[in-house]
């Protein structure tokens, strides 16, 4: 089989995996209680921080979250995409952009450490294609 061949299967096989994560989705977000905003917002309060939330799976946690109800700071390195994500999320929530750099270890726990002061913080969701060496959560607990 040549490589042209195998192009028409690929796109299938992706097409088939993309339309079984969008059920399965809607699945979980059915039977799960995901849709339900109240208990969002009762167990994890009025703020949530996204890091990696200008695309991909971070982007789909902000807009699930807003979607709920709860006030999102989505964080990412780049500003332009920041606001641009912010400005077509959903209007149901308080959206605060946060420019940081995801690889700057001592950037991410300092940062971190002002929002959760600055807000009653009840979720970090850490999507970001990258990882902060050291005990983050340990530094983050003993500042705040």
């Amino acid at each position: 089989m040549g490589k042209r061949q195998g192009l028409p299967a690929l796109s299938v096989a992706l097409a088939v995996l993309a339309l079984f994560a969008a059920t399965l989705y809607q699945s979980l977000k059915t039977y799960s209680g995901i849709n339900d905003a109240e208990a969002i917002r009762a167990k994890y309060g009025p703020w949530a921080v996204v890091l990696g939330a200008s695309e991909g799976l971070g982007a789909a946690w902000a807009e699930v979250l807003c979607d709920s109800g709860v006030n999102v700071m989505i964080a990412w390195r780049r500003q332009a995409a920041l606001e641009q994500r912010a400005q077509e999320m959903s209007t149901a929530c308080q959206v605060q952009p946060v420019v940081m750099d995801i690889n700057n270890g001592e950037q991410v726990s300092k940062r971190l450490t002002d929002l959760l002061k600055s807000q009653d913080v009840g979720l970090v969701v850490y999507n970001a294609g990258s990882h902060v060496l050291g005990p983050l959560l340990t530094s983050l607990s003993s500042s705040i």
